[in-house]
């Protein structure tokens, strides 16, 4: 595992634990809290294992897998502005 890979694994593990400490005091509804779980459950599985990024990047036709997540990212955004 690479430098970056662990820190994005501890820092994503933080967050996860930080969201989950909001949920036991309250401070954040079921639903917000259930997407940001989601979102940091896929950023470990991802940091765990980012061959899957490039088999995703070859299903839809994009070059690399960062630029998958990219463009995923970007799609949420839109969405979740409106």
């Amino acid at each position: 595992m690479e430098v970056i890979q662990i820190l994005a694994l501890i820092f994503s593990i933080f967050a996860l634990s930080k969201i989950l400490l909001q949920v036991k005091n309250r401070e954040i509804n079921i639903e917000s809290a259930l997407f940001w779980i989601f979102i940091w459950i896929m950023v470990i599985l991802i940091v765990v294992f980012p061959q899957t990024l490039n088999y995703l990047a070859t299903i839809t036709g994009v070059g690399r897998g960062v630029d998958v997540v990219i463009y995923i990212a970007i799609i949420v955004l839109f969405y979740l502005h409106y």
